[in-house]
């Protein structure tokens, strides 16, 4: 699930002549086409959650 925060608390946008709005400030999907579109807003950030930091590499004793 991608989350994304906005400087507004209801800011609508349109994917595929559709219109969706976020709630409080908040909107989460896991459309591709949402995220496309939400990626270029100006109005909008991206919220990283622990889900998309990458896993770091423990190195494990005695390798290399």
């Amino acid at each position: 699930m991608t989350e994304y925060k906005s400087r507004y608390l209801t800011l609508t946008f349109y994917v595929n002549g559709s219109a969706r709005t976020f709630q409080g400030g908040r909107y989460t999907t896991n459309d591709k086409d949402e995220i496309a579109m939400l990626d270029s807003l100006k109005d909008v950030e991206r919220v990283v959650t622990s889900d998309d930091k990458p896993q770091a590499r423990r190195k494990e004793k005695g390798t290399r």
